[in-house]
């Protein structure tokens, strides 16, 4: 990949949260921030996916990755947020949220606001794609103060080389924690999983989803 450039800074969200802290005890409010490194793909696109978040809070540091049988990588790089995010629980602290996918990035810190003003339809008025994942990362923003920064693949960022190996080796294990290679972060647990979140959207959609499905359908007339 090329050199790296100067990662992107945009603060997108006012609000307060809680971070848990990553297996050590101590005072967490000298800590200025909570820093996370996302990343997530599949293998082929679609086909199994794995998404990581590395998080780190002065000299701490831990992990949440998932396995998704099926996935693609704009799903990957969408649940790697989601997961870090949700894994926050407990001090009123800003996040940094470091990421090379563009997608994320820029839907995350720009187009999401528009989205969601216009009904979660494109500008065409097709239902956005990932439209459930989007909303998700929506509502537990709304919690948070996030400066999201873009930075280059593989350009040398310490933690988004490590969150992207470790994205391949997730997927190589199938998910299954006790085959992961030995690693100096820890894995920790996350509430929040892709595929039951995935299932459950796709059996009990949230109703202005279906809303959506059913006027893009020609089931029901929109609002007049």
């Amino acid at each position: 990949m090329g050199k790296s450039s100067t990662p992107a800074l945009i603060l997108v969200r006012v609000g307060v949260f809680f971070f848990t802290p990553l297996h050590r005890k101590g005072d967490f409010s000298s800590d200025l921030f909570t820093t996370i490194y996302t990343d997530g793909g599949a293998a082929p696109n679609p086909g199994e996916g794995a998404y990581v978040a590395i998080l780190q809070n002065g000299d701490r540091a831990a992990v949440v990755r998932g396995y998704a049988p099926h996935a693609t990588n704009q799903q990957m790089e969408l649940a790697a947020a989601i997961a870090g995010l949700h894994t926050l629980k407990s001090t009123k602290i800003p996040v940094r949220i470091y990421t090379d996918s563009q997608y994320l990035h820029g839907g995350a810190s720009m187009w999401i606001r528009g989205w969601r003003k216009n009904g979660w339809k494109t500008a065409s008025g097709s239902l956005l794609a990932n439209v459930e994942l989007w909303q998700e990362l929506d509502r537990v923003m709304n919690n948070y103060v996030i400066s999201w920064f873009k930075v280059d693949g593989h350009a040398g960022v310490q933690f988004n080389v490590k969150a992207d190996n470790l994205v391949w080796d997730t997927r190589q294990a199938l998910g299954i924690a006790d085959r992961y290679q030995i690693t100096d972060i820890p894995t920790i647990p996350c509430p929040w999983d892709f595929n039951q979140f995935i299932h459950q959207a796709a059996h009990t959609p949230r109703p202005e989803v279906a809303q959506i499905r059913k006027e893009l359908a020609g089931l029901l007339k929109g609002p007049q």
